[in-house]
């Protein structure tokens, strides 16, 4: 009997990180009767899918399978009409990939405008940090606020009249599809992906992977049949910002917690000292550094934080556990100063397993878990704190140019309802940030109450299930027919 095949397009890190190395992978791989075709952008999962998936579980590469240079190349070196043709097809198809990427920068934009959200008008104010994301008021021009415009502009773009790129034929093509998951839908290739679904009649569902997306990404594509999301706030914004109906968006919860929710993960708190070489009656906190754009004085308080312990400012044993941002490459060298404290240990995430065995997300557990508090910027790291009931200080200022970016960027849509909870404590200062640590070091329990009602609220469902629901949502309405049949899709 022939397989029904789902494609799953991860196209960030982020995505990758939920599909692959939480339960979910192993929810997929118990599947048999399905086929998982997963589009990433790295090679390297390749060798991941094919060491850790089942015969049933295959890869492919997202994006163009051969580059214009290598095209010129071939045809330099054995020159032919077919080679002429290809090297065409190429050069126009790199013309029209950067038409639409023009276009579709200013449909976000004005979507962005129109919508009011809080988070673009703080990345306009700080568009010259942020002009890779759309935010430059060129992409807004004429008439910004006009809806008019923008319907307009999203028919054209919209439309089923765009060429296809070879790549997204190919996957469609080769894999013969019977539904697709797109985890970050706003996008070029989102759309793209969704317009080649449409015209083959291939039913599209999009997990949310990220509760920023709804107020800061854009629009979503037409055409998507169903919806994934984390909690019922990203359900609402769904519904009132985009018009997309209720009953087509299913709360799930997100995948990355469920590994938070297998308390089969925690070490001892000992056994976890050891594993990061401290004294086993040591404290520690756990610092999460934000996005270096938005971040730039962020070193100067990691600084601050160690000349502080190593005067024992807070209490004797108390370490700072230093986990750098994922997108920050140097790291090792913005904050080089603080690194050579011995109080100062730095962690960065790491997809696969680090030295001593253990995964990112099962050593995160652990981290979140054992710490003191955890200090961090307006990031999901504080949604994940709130799984453990750990306190939670957020950095509001940048070192001693006081707001800042990072500051401001406390006004963002999705993150003001979290503050408003007071699930989190804001600090804006040297001082307020002192008083919030030497509250959270003698007393861990502080707030708990205000804690426990936002976890309710940003992170349920939060039951060890999350992936299996998804699971189930993407296997909805695919059945097979019988042998040597595709898979046909049922209402």
């Amino acid at each position: 009997m022939a397989k029904a095949k789902v494609g799953i397009v991860l196209s960030d890190i982020f995505s990758v990180r939920n599909f692959f190395f939480t339960p979910l992978w192993d929810e997929l791989n118990r599947a048999e009767d399905y086929e998982f075709v997963f589009v990433t952008f790295d090679d390297e999962h390749e060798a991941y899918v094919s060491e850790n998936g089942g015969s049933h579980i295959s890869w492919q590469k997202l994006g163009r399978r051969e580059g214009l240079g290598q095209s010129v190349k071939h045809f330099l070196k054995a020159p032919s009409l077919a080679a002429a043709g290809q090297c065409a097809r190429l050069v126009f198809e790199k013309i029209n990939s950067y038409m639409r990427l023009l276009t579709y920068k200013q449909i976000c934009y004005r979507f962005n405008e129109v919508a009011g959200f809080s988070t673009h008008r703080i990345k306009k104010e700080l568009h010259k940090e942020f002009d890779e994301t759309g935010v430059s008021p060129l992409y807004g021009w004429p008439m910004p606020e006009s809806p008019s415009l923008l319907a307009l502009l999203r028919k054209v773009y919209q439309a089923d009249f765009w060429p296809t790129a070879e790549w997204i034929k190919t996957l469609f093509d080769d894999a013969e599809l019977d539904r697709i998951l797109i985890a970050l839908p706003q996008s070029v290739t989102g759309f793209d992906l969704t317009r080649e679904a449409r015209r083959r009649g291939v039913p599209v569902s999009v997990y949310v992977n990220s509760w920023d997306q709804p107020t800061i990404k854009g629009p979503f594509p037409p055409g998507i049949d169903d919806f994934m999301v984390w909690n019922a706030q990203m359900k609402e914004e769904l519904i009132r910002y985009h018009g997309i109906p209720g009953d087509k968006v299913e709360v799930v919860g997100a995948a990355h917690l469920d590994v938070f929710a297998d308390k089969g993960l925690l070490l001892p708190r000992e056994e976890f000292l050891v594993h990061l070489g401290l004294p086993s009656n040591a404290k520690f906190v756990l610092y999460g550094a934000y996005v270096p754009s938005v971040s730039p004085n962020e070193p100067e308080i990691i600084d601050y934080l160690a000349d502080q312990f190593e005067k024992g400012t807070f209490g004797e044993d108390v370490y700072v556990i230093f986990r750098p941002h994922p997108v920050d490459e140097g790291w090792k060298t913005r904050f080089a100063a603080a690194l050579n404290s011995d109080r100062i240990i730095g962690r960065p995430s790491n997809s696969y397993a680090n030295e001593t065995g253990l995964s990112d997300l099962q050593e995160l557990t652990n981290l979140l878990n054992h710490a003191q508090f955890v200090c961090t910027g307006p990031s999901t790291l504080t949604l994940d704190s709130l799984c453990f009931g750990t306190p939670v200080i957020n950095v509001a200022f940048d070192g001693s140019e006081g707001e800042g970016c990072l500051g401001q960027f406390y006004g963002v849509t999705h993150y003001v309802p979290v503050m408003q909870s007071g699930g989190c404590k804001v600090v804006k200062n040297f001082d307020e940030l002192d008083a919030a640590i030497f509250a959270y070091v003698e007393n861990r329990d502080k707030d708990m109450e205000l804690r426990v009602s936002a976890k309710a609220r940003f992170c349920d469902p939060f039951d060890g299930s999350a992936g299996n629901r998804i699971y189930n949502a993407m296997i909805k309405g695919v059945t097979l027919t019988g042998e040597g049949s595709h898979a046909v899709k049922q209402p």
